[in-house]
């Protein structure tokens, strides 16, 4: 079995990269609260393209690999490849 764990962030206190597609849960909609969206740094917007109210997002969950393994996330992986070239 693959278990992620999902980190919810507040719009209020951060916000994710511009144009970076992540889960958001919308202030307004509580039928279907939890949608794929975006951020374009000044505005957020659902899988639709429409503008929308975001009160939290999350990265999206990376899956499993190819080889069956846990893959890694965008953010992970920047602080990886960070790491690795202060190591260099």
């Amino acid at each position: 079995m693959l278990t992620e764990t999902i980190t919810w962030h507040e719009v209020a206190e951060q916000m994710p990269d511009a144009d970076l597609t992540v889960l958001i849960r919308l202030a307004d909609d509580e039928s279907e609260p939890v949608w794929i969206g975006w951020w374009d740094g000044e505005r957020w917007y659902d899988a639709l393209g429409t503008v929308v109210e975001v009160v939290r997002w999350a990265e999206l969950p990376v899956g499993e690999a190819r080889d069956g393994t846990a893959g890694v996330s965008p953010s992970a992986r920047q602080t990886r490849d960070g790491a690795d070239a202060k190591e260099e």
